[in-house]
């Protein structure tokens, strides 16, 4: 009989710990799939979540069209109002609250929805326990010449029903005697909850008046309303914009953008928000942008034909105009006709059907070709003299209309008594690099007929030129400007020469265009042209003083501050040009903010630092660019 060897059958050890942790790796897969960010549990959380939203959102609807086809039946005119909203939504345990929008409010899901006037559904998100829906929120706008609108927004914070009761300085002093200890009142004035600053007071800063410390007979510190606050309520935040009582700084945005007590609106539509750190929350929706100001642009940026760097579209007016490639133009009446100034500009945003232009702007300035005629006058913008093209220049000082000539063959010219002399020889500006500008400029006329002109003064955007709605136009000027102007110590913008490049920089990236300061000639055929097509001339209208609002800095032009849609030739700042005036003086023309200069004035300054009117500094001078095609 044959002898079976004894053997045991089975696993290593080895074998056993791979096995197991195979086993845990495939786990940890399996987990990660069902449970991570973008695991099988979390997208089926997320369809829920979304499949949720949409019900809700179709029961919003139908609700609303209900309330509406209710109000047409019966021929009424008003809005659907959250009463409305809330008998419609019976039975559905939700609750609407407020108008235009209507915000609603699930019990269960506690999601929100804003329901704007026209019908429109956004998701707001899930409520915040937290969240009181209890700021109150009004808006007082105010126009300027451009098509942006100022809105001055307050905020009150509401508790339950009613306002914060009103306090004032005197009954902070009677009930915290111990903080006021040695403070003398000087002026008592009521707080409330809409305003951190009494009504005399809305638009002002400095508080370090308003309370004196007064030891004897010597004044030892000056603390402001703010010291005072913060001693007797140590752990809340005041603003002199804001509530004073509820003690909540309030963020305000505007589709999303955070802005203070004000906010420039553009184009139409800005759905307003204001939120506190204590879950204070309300918000509006703005609707009342004037629909004379709406500016609408071409939606495909042009594309140059046949042997040029442009496309020939015909304006609103039946004009030709020649729009560069990469540009777009406008399209509504206010900014596509040329007689009344043809806008294009560099780039669009797309807001519902239309385009609307958030890009640097320039305006059509037409001049015949054959003649160099400002369209539709007898009056040249330059003649050739020796072989070279001269800007000719005009007396519109004494003679808006440009009968008079001034000067001729000063432009294009160098400054003898600057740019060819220590410390400005470095800057390399001769006399043939701008005759060869100024000829290429010229000869672009030629071919297009005609130039661009930028809508603004110029600002500095990440040290590259910019023509835009509310910035800060750049000066020349060096030292602290009162006006706080943007760049005004910035050394690529010093002097007439750090603007003449930096206004040069603006094409380097551009296949279709040359930039460049203005002109004196350029200035003078747009006005000119101005003159001749508009009955809408204001040439003594100054400075960039805002009614309601009051001096800008920026680029919100005030009533009357318009010529065929450029802005600012009146005020914001002086605008240095190529133009010589003298043999050490390069030439400053329109007014300032708050002078009574007419936009046809003309004065000096030199280019390398003195001054040749002693009202003038260096922060008053900015400038202005131009564009013309490529051949």
């Amino acid at each position: 009989m044959k002898k079976l060897k004894n053997r045991t059958s089975g696993i290593t050890l080895i074998a056993l710990v791979v096995t197991i942790i195979v086993l845990l790796i495939l786990a940890g897969i399996s987990i990660q799939m069902l449970t991570g960010e973008n695991g099988v549990l979390k997208r089926a959380g997320d369809a829920k979540e979304l499949s949720g939203i949409g019900q809700e959102k179709d029961i919003l609807a139908l609700a609303y069209n209900s309330a509406l086809s209710k109000k047409i039946t019966e021929d009424n005119t008003t809005l659907v109002t959250d009463q409305d909203m809330n008998t419609e939504l019976t039975g559905y345990e939700a609750t609407a609250k407020g108008n235009d929008p209507i915000k609603v409010t699930f019990t269960e899901s506690k999601r929100q929805y804003s329901i704007f006037s026209n019908g429109e559904i956004r998701y707001l998100g899930v409520k915040d326990d937290n969240n009181n829906d209890n700021i109150e929120i009004s808006v007082t706008t105010i126009e300027t010449e451009s098509r942006a609108v100022y809105l001055s927004v307050n905020a009150k914070i509401l508790e339950g029903d009613s306002e914060f009761a009103e306090y004032n300085l005197k009954e902070l002093e009677e009930n915290n005697p111990e903080q006021f200890q040695n403070y003398f009142v000087e002026e008592y004035k009521s707080f409330s909850a809409k305003n951190g600053a009494p009504e005399s007071y809305i638009n002002q800063i400095s508080w370090s008046y308003l309370v004196r410390t007064y030891v004897g007979s010597s004044v030892q510190e000056e603390p402001t309303v703010h010291d005072i606050f913060n001693r007797i309520f140590p752990n809340s935040t005041y603003s002199n914009v804001y509530d004073f009582i509820a003690c909540n700084h309030l963020t305000f945005t505007c589709n999303g953008i955070e802005f203070e007590n004000g906010f420039v609106a553009v184009e139409p539509g800005c759905f307003i928000t204001a939120s506190s750190e204590n879950g204070d929350y309300g918000e509006y929706n703005w609707t009342a942008y004037p629909e004379g100001k709406v500016e609408m642009y071409s939606g495909t940026a042009v594309e140059k034909e046949n042997n040029k760097h442009s496309a020939t579209i015909t304006s609103i007016d039946n004009k030709n105009v020649e729009v560069p490639e990469g540009f777009y133009y406008g399209i509504s009446d206010n900014v596509g006709k040329v007689g009344e100034g043809f806008v294009i500009t560099d780039h669009v945003k797309k807001v519902g059907d239309n385009y609307y232009s958030d890009g640097n702007e320039f305006v059509w300035i037409p001049i015949d070709k054959n003649t160099l005629n400002v369209e539709g006058t007898n009056k040249k913008m330059a003649e050739l003299v020796d072989g070279n093209y001269k800007g000719i220049l005009y007396d519109l000082e004494r003679d808006i209309n440009g009968n008079t000539i001034l000067d001729r063959c000063v432009e294009p010219s160098i400054v003898s008594g600057c740019d060819d002399t220590n410390p400005y020889q470095s800057e390399g500006i001769t006399d043939a690099l701008l005759q060869t500008d100024y000829n290429n400029m010229i000869s672009s006329i030629k071919k297009y007929g005609g130039f661009y002109v930028a809508r603004y003064e110029m600002g500095v955007e990440n040290s590259n030129p910019i023509s835009k709605i509310n910035v800060k136009p750049t000066t020349s000027g060096y030292n602290n400007d009162p006006y706080n102007h943007e760049n005004n110590s910035n050394n690529e913008t010093k002097l007439w020469y750090g603007l003449y490049k930096m206004a040069k920089k603006y094409a380097n990236d551009k296949q279709s265009v040359v930039s460049n300061m203005i002109w004196g000639s350029q200035y003078d055929a747009m006005i000119i042209f101005a003159t001749t097509n508009s009955n809408n001339i204001s040439p003594s209208m100054g400075g960039s003083y805002v009614s309601g609002i009051g001096y800008t800095g920026v680029t919100l032009p005030a009533p009357g501050d318009k010529l065929i849609n450029v802005f600012e030739l009146a005020g914001n700042l002086f605008e240095w040009t190529m133009t010589k005036n003298g043999n050490d003086a390069r030439a400053i023309r329109g007014g300032y903010r708050g002078s009574p200069h007419p936009i046809t004035f003309s004065g000096g300054m030199r280019p390398g630092g003195q001054i040749e009117s002693s009202y003038i500094t260096y922060g008053d001078g900015g400038t202005r660019m131009t564009l013309y095609i490529k051949e």
